[in-house]
């Protein structure tokens, strides 16, 4: 069972979907997003906390 607020469990899904969007994990498609694989683990964490905190911030969160 989860027992994150539902405000974490958005912050924490938005977060996870950034890696995706931000191209973290690969491209199916390149016309999608881009494949930005290669970088170090420091800069994919704060781009995807960035996306997270300015999805949160506009929903009120």
């Amino acid at each position: 069972m989860n027992s994150q607020r539902p405000e974490a469990q958005y912050a924490t899904i938005a977060h996870e979907l950034a890696h995706l969007y931000c191209g973290h994990l690969g491209t199916p498609d390149i016309k999608l997003w881009p494949d930005r694989q290669r970088l170090n683990h420091a800069t994919e964490e704060f781009e995807a906390e960035s996306v997270s905190f300015m999805l949160c911030q506009r929903q009120g969160i």
